[in-house]
């Protein structure tokens, strides 16, 4: 479950992240506010959740990446 982040000038919910940065143990992004345009920064403890996550979108871009070149190999039979 995501949490949801509140502009802290309009109160809208309307945050998007513009700029992601990790350290050891933290997430550091960059927030602006697509309604009134304010920015902020906030500071994210990474836990082991997050850490599964990481693995798991890893695993998910090598299946799909391994996908098109059986695909790509497979068009090439195709067309030969």
């Amino acid at each position: 479950m995501q949490n949801v982040r509140l502009c802290e000038n309009c109160g809208k919910n309307g945050m998007a992240v513009y700029d992601t940065r990790e350290k050891a143990d933290q997430l550091r992004r960059r927030r602006k506010c697509v309604y009134c345009g304010a920015t902020f920064r906030t500071v994210e403890l990474k836990t082991e959740e997050y850490e599964e996550m990481q693995n798991e979108l890893q695993r998910l871009y090598s299946f799909i990446n391994d996908l098109g070149k059986y695909f790509s190999e497979k068009a090439g039979e195709f067309n030969d």
